[in-house]
């Protein structure tokens, strides 16, 4: 990704987000007691988080480079990059929203 502007990789970050959380829908309509709903919770968080993980590795999607964080090592980066692809497309969108909100370049 680093021969993309810096719009041009969030806006692929955002997809890649959007193609894990479509993903993980799929399984989303397998029946399950109510008991197990805080269960599923987490078992759908996981699968996502190492989908999202996977993407990250197989990519090398970072995104603490991309908007030029300085971090102890790279490995650590596409790891929590993965777990931020696997978090779903609101929060991507809201932390995409932030930072063009910090760097002033959103455009009305």
């Amino acid at each position: 990704m680093d021969s993309l502007t810096g719009s041009a990789a969030l806006a692929v970050f955002y997809i890649l987000a959007q193609v894990v959380e479509r993903i993980v829908e799929i399984f989303s309509y397998i029946p399950i007691p109510d008991e197990n709903k805080k269960t599923r919770t987490w078992v759908f968080w996981g699968i996502s988080s190492m989908l999202g993980w996977g993407v990250c590795a197989i990519y090398n999607v970072d995104f603490f480079s991309l908007v030029h964080v300085q971090t102890v090592h790279h490995g650590l980066n596409i790891f929590l990059s993965g777990i931020i692809v696997g978090s779903g497309t609101k929060p991507v969108h809201d932390l995409i929203s932030s930072l063009e909100k910090y760097t002033g370049t959103k455009k009305s």
